[in-house]
């Protein structure tokens, strides 16, 4: 299959696909696009959302309805979108922001930590080891306002989701499921394994900033004391 490809989602919104296997070669083609519309916007499109391995693109049928083009204007509009793919790739790429993320792992911080040691059949040292080593790339931001989706997880630590998902996860909690490692940014449901908690909040709606990480951000795990995460909550109040 020839990537990207693209699927009419009702009359005003297109989805742009390149696969469904997250990689970070992806999120920075994805990431130069959104970047380039966003200098350069298309008329007529309304939004644009970015994903894991999708950008969706909400567009107003009306304004594209009513221009006269030979091809149809679905047509129309991905052969643009095409052309700014094509161009923003070739264009600078400035690194990507590293985010080391403070945080606590196990006991009250981490419910599911020793559980999954066990299942794992690893130490716990040796899981704080493997996840905390790890350089994770921000694949996107979703589910909750600020609440990261990180790759690639280390195959040693791979799990499904929890069958039965907890009502209300801690804020900050450090979760993994499958082939991806997560942060709560607030007291949400949520069926991921809690295998640790940070300090720093991910997402705040009344300072202007919003989503702390964003998309294309690469991300370090710093493992911290039960004190130094008091000690940093001290300090953000």
């Amino acid at each position: 299959m020839t990537f990207p490809t693209f699927s009419l989602l009702g009359d005003s919104f297109l989805l742009m696909d390149f696969g469904n296997e997250p990689q970070k070669k992806i999120t920075h083609k994805i990431v130069r696009l959104t970047n380039y519309w966003r200098k350069f916007p298309i008329k007529g499109v309304l939004n644009i959302v970015p994903a894991a391995c999708s950008i969706g693109i909400l567009y107003d049928p009306i304004q594209w309805t009513c221009q006269t083009f030979k091809k149809s204007s679905h047509q129309k509009l991905m052969e643009l979108i095409l052309r700014d793919l094509s161009v923003s790739q070739k264009m600078s790429f400035s690194l990507p922001r590293v985010a080391n993320i403070p945080v606590v792992y196990g006991g009250d911080f981490g419910q599911d930590f020793a559980e999954l040691a066990r299942i794992l059949n690893i130490s716990h040292e040796e899981l704080i080891e493997i996840h905390s080593q790890q350089i994770y790339t921000v694949y996107m931001i979703g589910f909750a306002p600020g609440f990261p989706y990180l790759g690639p997880l280390d195959s040693r630590l791979r799990v499904p989701r929890k069958s039965t998902p907890r009502l209300k996860v801690p804020k900050g909690s450090v979760a993994i499921a499958q082939q991806m490692t997560g942060i709560y940014p607030g007291e949400y449901p949520g069926g991921w394994h809690l295998i640790g908690r940070t300090p720093m909040t991910m997402f705040d709606a009344f300072n202007g900033l919003g989503a702390t990480l964003n998309i294309g951000d690469q991300v370090r795990f710093t493992v911290i004391s039960k004190q130094e995460f008091g000690e940093y909550q001290n300090k953000a109040e």
